[in-house]
């Protein structure tokens, strides 16, 4: 009989750590495949949205037959400096830039009034460090409305524009889906 008991308590132990485990891989699978409609978007994701557009390549090149692609930096440092400049295309590096900006941000954030994201708005400002010319607004671009945001965010990248700086801003407005 007692063998038999041996037996018995092997068995419970089994099925005990067979129920454990599958308690644990339903709790992982839980976790893995639950829905994530409340992304949280950060200030942090908007400054590397940032520096991504600043090395995004854009459709403007100055040199006919030379394939040399201006990066969103460039647009951004040739704007304030040249913003009559045209590129091959004929449009000046401003609407370059602000075309770009919409096309690259305005779809990566995917604005709209039934979207989470319901406006942003990009602001290039010029500054010198110890200057009384700071923050003199150089370029302006919106999209969306900033009505009902539930939350804002932004962030910030900083282009060097001798003697001074320029600084990108990106406001976000964010808001619930289906919200108008």
């Amino acid at each position: 009989m007692i063998k038999n008991h041996k037996g018995q308590s092997e068995t419970v132990g089994f099925v005990l750590i067979i129920i454990i485990v599958t308690l644990i891989i339903l709790i992982f699978l839980y976790f893995l495949f639950r829905p994530t409609s409340n992304t949280s978007t950060t200030s942090a994701d908007m400054t590397y949205l940032l520096s991504a557009f600043d090395e995004y390549t854009t459709n403007c090149t100055f040199i006919p037959d030379l394939p040399q692609y201006e990066t969103g930096k460039d647009l951004i440092s040739e704007c304030y400096s040249n913003e009559g400049e045209l590129c091959v295309n004929g449009k000046t590096v401003c609407q370059v830039l602000n075309d770009t900006i919409k096309d690259v941000i305005g779809k990566t954030l995917d604005i709209g009034q039934n979207n989470q994201n319901k406006a942003y708005r990009l602001t290039i400002k010029y500054f010198v460090k110890g200057s009384s010319e700071q923050n003199v607004t150089k370029f302006n671009t919106q999209e969306g409305n900033f009505v009902n945001c539930t939350e804002r965010y932004g962030g910030y990248s900083i282009v060097s524009a001798s003697p001074g700086s320029l600084e990108v801003r990106l406001e976000v407005c964010k808001g619930k889906n289906g919200e108008n």
